[in-house]
């Protein structure tokens, strides 16, 4: 753009991009700072959907005031064109951090995630959830500053919970894949997955179809590598927990980290070649009653920038309800049941007889893959944690069932790319696929594009 935007801001770069729209890196005439602006595209603006998710990403903005948050300047609206002037962060994501420099050393990972806890306690008090807290999202500050939480294109307040959720397949806690609402205990969730990167290099979860990233989630947990001290295992541990109710609250997390930090190491470990074995959770599988909840399909995401990109979308537990009151007249489903039946006791006898036992060992993800893939073509992963820099979080799906959750592997951390997301100036990084929210997620393609 040659002419300033709003006659004021002047374009030098362009930082990320994706489906939904741009972030540049800028300059403002009136002060001499620079910025980031993450404009939406014309056709993103002119989606009813879309445009509201933008404003209400610059509201829930403009109500946060902490170091640890990249701050709006800007809300510029003009005819089709939409545009936030945020902060520029000078620095990189977790995630290139983690691509190009390795794990992080005990020390350090509890540090960071120490500084994100203690941001993350501030927006839940604000009643915030962010939703999508993956090292994509997070941006290290060149100058050594604390770490800034980015990307809040699919933050939700906690008061409001009706309406699409939207997240990062990778990161996805067990709740939000049974068709509940995001909360304070799921930003939790990415918290511990958080720190398995930093200590490890990879995500436990990703590798392999979406569908079966997800049952990982809900199923499994991560056995604790070698690497990972137990004194710190045992936060990840608890973060993780699949029942929301089980795992700590945000607000302990920092005092629990300080006190372990005295017997921490200032040396990093390797990155884990080999993706890390699974175990089925202790407390089952979290799994809600069937016909409540539960997801029935899921719509390929918009491409964004990885495999990270993905937005899975399902169908709400109302419209599971409906659809199972209609399935029980019918009589093919009651043969069916009976047939079931028969299969199942023959299946009790041969066991009874063989003296075999159902094998419950451990479960590991299939190797050889790094990213959570889809079949659809032309998506993104979502959390590739890509370099955020402004960010244009991901994208919207083209279909909507009423009050699904959608998960949107455009941010996953899992590889490449640049989180777009609030204002930060790094160029794109891997690993997470940039935060995908309704609007902007990283945008691939550009430096920094997440």
């Amino acid at each position: 753009m040659k002419q300033p935007l709003a006659g004021r801001y002047q374009f030098e770069a362009e930082i990320a991009r994706g489906a939904a729209g741009v972030v540049h890196r800028a300059r403002d005439l009136v002060g001499g700072e620079m910025v980031a602006v993450k404009v939406l595209h014309t056709e993103s603006a002119a989606e009813p959907t879309m445009a509201a998710a933008f404003l209400d990403e610059a509201e829930v903005l403009s109500e946060l005031d902490h170091p640890g948050i990249v701050r709006p300047r800007d809300l510029i609206i003009n005819g089709d064109l939409m545009a936030l002037v945020m902060e520029l962060v000078e620095g990189v994501d977790l995630r290139r951090s983690l691509n190009e420099n390795g794990p992080m050393s005990p020390q350090r990972a509890a540090t960071v995630v120490s500084e994100l806890a203690q941001v993350l306690a501030v927006i839940h008090e604000a009643g915030i959830v962010h939703g999508d807290v993956k090292p994509g999202n997070i941006m290290l500050p060149s100058n050594g500053g604390p770490v800034r939480l980015i990307d809040f294109g699919v933050a939700r307040r906690i008061a409001s919970p009706d309406g699409p959720t939207h997240g990062t397949p990778d990161y996805a806690a067990p709740e939000l894949i049974n068709g509940e609402p995001s909360s304070a205990k799921t930003d939790v969730y990415g918290v511990g997955l958080v720190l398995f990167e930093a200590l490890c290099g990879r995500n436990p979860y990703r590798g392999g179809p979406i569908d079966e990233v997800l049952a990982r989630h809900r199923s499994s947990i991560p056995l604790r590598p070698e690497q990972v001290p137990s004194e710190l295992w045992s936060i990840v541990e608890s973060c993780l927990a699949g029942r929301p109710e089980a795992r700590p609250a945000v607000e302990s997390l920092p005092s629990m980290l300080r006190a372990v930090m005295p017997v921490l190491t200032d040396v990093a470990a390797p990155a884990l070649a080999e993706p890390p074995v699974l175990r089925p959770r202790d407390e089952g599988p979290v799994l809600l009653p069937v016909g409540v909840g539960a997801p029935m399909e899921m719509t390929p995401p918009v491409a964004i920038d990885e495999a990270d990109s993905i937005d899975a979308m399902f169908v709400s537990s109302e419209e599971l309800l409906r659809k199972d009151e209609q399935k029980r007249g019918r009589g093919a489903l009651i043969l069916a049941g009976t047939a079931a039946t028969i299969v199942a006791i023959a299946a009790i006898g041969f066991f009874a007889l063989g003296g075999l036992s159902p094998d419950s060992g451990v479960v590991s993800e299939p190797k050889g893959v790094e990213e959570s893939t889809s079949e659809s073509p032309g998506i993104e992963e979502t959390d590739t944690d890509s370099t955020p820099s402004q960010d244009p979080s991901e994208e919207p799906s083209d279909e909507e069932p009423e009050d699904d959750t959608s998960f949107d592997d455009s941010n996953s951390d899992g590889d490449t790319g640049g989180d777009s997301g609030d204002g930060s100036d790094s160029s794109g990084s891997d690993g997470d696929s940039r935060g995908e929210d309704l609007i902007g997620s990283p945008m691939p393609g550009g430096p920094g594009g997440n």
